[in-house]
């Protein structure tokens, strides 16, 4: 029983050292970006584990400059690329690249792909200096 206590206590501790190291990751990708991207200033930004806050894997609500990211079960590089595809938005809008006719987020739209494209590069070009953001937690399965 005190061993059980004992093994519960360090897993608490690891799974908090886990996520304290994930956040301290997170807010230096999120700078590296803002930098990247030249933004003046930033989006609010809510990162959550709560699946009901977005149906997607992450969205951007333009009109109140707030962007969600939904955390739960997810790598960090694959966070950190949702971030990066909704800070692009967020810098389309700065530059006035958005039409708000319900067409910017379509998929395939020239905005859509902007906003792949140059998150897929934003990862490459982090991780070579970042390389654990592709590390995972979760286990291989061959297939």
């Amino acid at each position: 029983m005190y061993a059980n206590r004992i093994k519960n206590i360090l897993k608490e501790n690891l799974n908090k050292e886990y996520s304290d190291s994930r956040m301290k990751s997170l807010r230096d990708f999120n700078k590296w970006c803002q930098d990247y991207l030249g933004l003046v200033d930033l989006p609010k930004i809510s990162l959550t584990s709560d699946k009901s806050k977005t149906t997607t894997y992450a969205h951007n609500d333009i009109v109140n400059d707030e962007v969600v990211v939904y955390m739960g079960n997810r790598s960090l590089g694959d966070i950190m690329r949702s971030l990066a595809h909704e800070l692009i938005h967020y810098q389309q809008k700065q530059n006035g690249k958005l039409q708000f006719d319900g067409t910017d987020g379509v998929t395939g739209s020239d905005i859509e792909n902007e906003a792949n494209s140059v998150a897929g590069v934003i990862m490459r070009e982090y991780g070579q200096d970042n390389p654990h953001i592709f590390e995972s937690t979760l286990k291989t399965f061959q297939v």
